[in-house]
């Protein structure tokens, strides 16, 4: 599954999470080419998967390593409905969208 821009090149975009008890937890993204609507068409598929698993919340981590990311990571997010809140040295970070019910 990939974006309308994806050019097919190294590989193929993909989400790794895992149900939890009330909530998915997101693990990474891997949207290889990026700009090209990748990420966004994975977090889709997840909230619909959310939404048949009756599952109303989302949640991730913005690990230290992607530090130098984060105000990439925080627009994408945003602008994909999550929240994002970072630690007062805003070298970590979580993310979560709550889904309507």
């Amino acid at each position: 599954m990939s974006g309308s821009n994806h050019k097919g090149m190294c590989g193929c975009p993909r989400l790794l999470s895992e149900v939890k008890n009330a909530y998915i937890w997101i693990y990474d993204i891997y949207a290889i080419d990026e700009d090209c609507g990748n990420g966004t068409l994975l977090l889709e598929c997840l909230v619909d998967k959310a939404k048949e698993l009756q599952v109303d919340t989302i949640k991730g981590e913005l690990s230290p390593r992607d530090y130098e990311k984060f105000d990439k990571l925080e627009y994408f997010y945003k602008k994909n409905g999550f929240d994002v809140y970072f630690n007062q040295e805003r070298t970590k970070g979580l993310i979560e969208r709550k889904l309507d019910s």
